[in-house]
């Protein structure tokens, strides 16, 4: 997939047919607008979104991201997307709506897919209707996708937000289709985890602008050189050792290697407890040891 940051370096080829959004989780209700963009057989599928929430820039208060910017390019790809405009949102932010989908159409695009609450241009003036409207009068196509609904509720990023938070790992994952991922480097922690365990823990910690999943074990996965491993990750601040940075912590079953420095994808899969602190390490061990035996018991 082609990724393109400066509108500018972009010359138009073939019509492309893209979706709009933020898509910040690629949930299930973000997959009906992408794959409405990608049936079109005879455009190019593309997407237009941003790094960072607008509704968060626009407000000045940060809306937790549900995943890496690398992790949300993997699965756009993955959906069949061959090209990715991602601007900063100041090269648009002052765009009345008619001059976003001008912009659209400078770009090539002949078809033009969005969800029923789109909002777009200028303070977010324009909404889904306008931007049929606007396209029409452009000789553009544009669909309108309608909710996806989930338990008589639409699937948002932020009722999955509020899952994650909650511990509700396994509803958060139905509606994202794809377990929540950390995708994040593996930092050299304080190598605690090669005295508790045969093995060291990989340790990740958790960035700026990133959404903190209740503190807590789960049961995970972890993607290591093309392999999958069950794991066990423990994420939150660790009090029984005092740690300062929210970081996730994860035991990898049957690997031992050196994975400093390196991105790695860890999948929560299970909520098992609270974090909690204990007298010491020897009943932080034993705990530890109880939530291993456990998980390999698992499947999942």
């Amino acid at each position: 997939m082609r990724l393109i940051t400066d509108l500018t370096e972009y010359s138009k080829d073939r019509p492309l047919s893209i979706a709009l959004g933020t898509f910040d989780g690629v949930h299930i209700g973000h997959r009906a607008v992408i794959d409405t963009a990608v049936s079109d057989e005879d455009s190019v599928p593309a997407v237009f979104t941003f790094a960072q929430s607008p509704a968060g820039l626009i407000q000045g208060t940060a809306v937790p991201a549900l995943c890496s910017r690398e992790h949300k390019l993997r699965m756009l790809a993955q959906l069949g997307i061959e090209l990715c405009f991602m601007p900063e949102f100041a090269a648009v932010r002052q765009l009345p709506p008619a001059g976003f989908v001008l912009l659209l159409k400078n770009l090539g695009v002949r078809r033009v897919c969005c969800g029923f609450n789109f909002r777009f241009g200028k303070d977010k003036t324009g909404s889904a209707a306008e931007l049929s409207r606007l396209c029409s009068d452009n000789d553009m196509q544009a669909t309108v996708v309608p909710p996806v609904v989930d338990g008589g509720l639409p699937v948002s990023s932020s009722r999955i937000r509020e899952l994650l938070q909650n511990g509700q790992i396994k509803d958060a994952n139905r509606l994202l289709t794809n377990p929540f991922t950390l995708d994040f480097q593996v930092s050299a922690g304080e190598h605690r985890g090669g005295s508790i365990f045969d093995a060291p823990t990989l340790n990740q910690k958790l960035p700026p602008g990133f959404i903190h999943p209740k503190y807590g074990v789960y049961a995970s996965k972890t993607h290591i050189d093309g392999l999958v491993y069950k794991s066990i990750t423990n994420v939150g601040v660790h009090p029984t050792v005092g740690k300062q940075q929210p970081c996730a912590e994860t035991n990898v079953f049957g690997f031992s290697g050196d994975l400093y420095g390196r991105r790695v994808l860890v999948e929560l899969h299970d909520f098992l407890r609270p974090e909690q602190q204990f007298e010491n390490i020897d009943a932080l061990k034993a705990a530890i040891m109880r939530d291993i035996g456990i998980v390999e018991q698992m499947d999942y």
